[in-house]
């Protein structure tokens, strides 16, 4: 490209030149004319004169000779830079079109990176619009699960509080039994004495209609303990239907609280999760700070109720191991009234062998077991409505 101009001024200057050489024999050819016309016309001219003529018909002869030597010479480098002219436009026309090739490779490339810029923006746009929309999501995540969490805590207080006074209940009525058991106990000692002290006196003193009534009495008191017995029964088995109702509401209670400590865990991580992936796009922000360390204490608040819930259960099962006691006493104190139960089976077999006498007097202590009877029985009554 920067040959063909200094080719194209060689060409033109070789094209005046040639224009330039016509022109001289025009007006060589025009004297050569004018001479034989001069021949012709002036036959009269002297010997010098026409010596003068040929010579200057040689000369120009000569001349023209030499301007066509030169001509020939101006032609042959008119060729040869015609062909260095056109090995140039060639090689220029090749190296133009290479050029072109290159040029429309490279706007392909341009075109190709354009569309992948546009779509790295319209992909950088929707992952900037997912972000926000993860962010508004995780933002009334956080919300509803301190919400959830401020409900919770308020549900975990109430109930607390009600197990609290459960458990202040129970103990007092603990108490109350432990020391109605003491009574019953002392009561049962000082009956047991009399009997004693009964059994040894003798049996004169009461007459045969005492004796039926006492005996119709302690029919109406086996009817009772065995109507009392049953009561207790159905009672023991609501008192253990309602202990599995509540271990029951105890483990659904503890797995709502996991499954809500694994949701924020979970939320934990996909928020970790999205931060690192906005670091290249986003600049720190104080407000999800803020929520991040609010995730922390409703966490925390999780795990110090979760403890809470632990501690109750440990206080659960405490009761329960009081109430097995008071089963076990109970039990104790049902054996004790079979033992009475005998001991006035045995007063009645003893008593048929000498009922054959005219005036057959039932033993005094009767009435004591009577009272053993019936006092056991309320206090089974007592504990069947406490337990329920």
């Amino acid at each position: 490209e920067v040959l063909l101009p200094a080719l194209y001024e060689e060409e033109e200057e070789e094209e005046e030149e040639e224009v330039e050489e016509e022109e001289e024999q025009v007006q060589k050819g025009g004297s050569v004319g004018s001479l034989s016309v001069n021949k012709h016309r002036g036959l009269s001219l002297t010997e010098t004169e026409l010596e003068e003529l040929r010579a200057q018909v040689l000369q120009l002869v000569a001349e023209l000779e030499e301007t066509r030597e030169l001509a020939g010479q101006h032609e042959d480098d008119s060729l040869e830079l015609q062909g260095l002219l056109e090995d140039e436009r060639l090689a220029s026309a090749q190296q133009a079109e290479v050029f072109t090739k290159q040029i429309q490779q490279l706007q392909g490339e341009l075109r190709s990176l354009r569309e992948e810029i546009s779509l790295l923006e319209h992909e950088k746009e929707s992952e900037l619009k997912e972000i926000e929309r993860e962010l508004h999501l995780a933002q009334a995540e956080i919300q509803s699960l301190r919400q959830a969490a401020e409900d919770s805590a308020t549900e975990h207080e109430s109930d607390i509080a009600s197990l609290q006074e459960d458990l202040c209940r129970m103990q007092n009525e603990l108490e109350d039994m432990e020391r109605i058991r003491g009574d019953y106990e002392m009561e049962i000692a000082s009956l047991r004495a009399e009997m004693e002290m009964k059994s040894s006196e003798p049996s004169s003193s009461l007459g045969l209609s005492d004796y039926s009534g006492l005996q119709e009495e302690l029919q109406e008191l086996r009817e009772r303990y065995h109507f009392l017995n049953e009561e207790y029964q159905a009672l023991q088995e609501s008192n253990n239907s309602l202990m599995g109702q509540l271990a029951d509401l105890e483990s659904e209670r503890t797995q709502r609280a996991t499954e809500r400590w694994l949701q924020s865990q979970t939320l934990s991580m996909t928020s970790a999760e999205s931060q690192t992936s906005e670091m290249d796009f986003l600049e720190p922000d104080p407000e999800m700070q803020l929520l991040r360390q609010q995730l922390r204490d409703a966490e925390e608040q999780m795990h110090g109720m979760k403890n809470k819930c632990q501690e109750l259960c440990c206080e659960l099962e405490e009761l329960q191991h009081h109430r097995e006691v008071s089963e076990e006493e109970q039990r104790r104190l049902q054996r004790e009234l079979k033992c009475a139960q005998n001991e006035v089976l045995q007063f009645q077999t003893s008593h048929s062998v000498t009922q054959s006498s005219p005036t057959p007097d039932p033993p005094i202590f009767s009435l004591p077991l009577v009272g053993l009877v019936v006092i056991s029985a309320l206090l089974w009554c007592w504990w069947a409505e406490t337990s329920s």
